[in-house]
């Protein structure tokens, strides 16, 4: 029953820096998409040919993630 139950510690903690980096991973993530959503929102406010050349990437960009990230 000890082996058991250290083996499951062990498990854990080896798993605790995987879930450390995935979670910086989300946290730049979540900084990137603010930012793009800011742009998109300056970029909507110019409505000349500057927000063409200001969209495209944005724009490029949100094609690439799915319509429903959680499925």
């Amino acid at each position: 029953m000890g082996d058991f139950i250290r083996s499951k510690m062990a498990a854990k903690a080896s798993a605790a820096p995987a879930r450390a980096s995935c979670r910086a991973d989300l946290v730049a993530a979540r900084r990137k998409l603010c930012a793009a959503a800011k742009a998109v929102d300056a970029a909507l406010k110019l409505d000349t040919d500057q927000m063409i050349d200001a969209a495209r990437p944005l724009v490029a960009a949100a094609r690439l993630l799915p319509d429903d990230p959680l499925e």
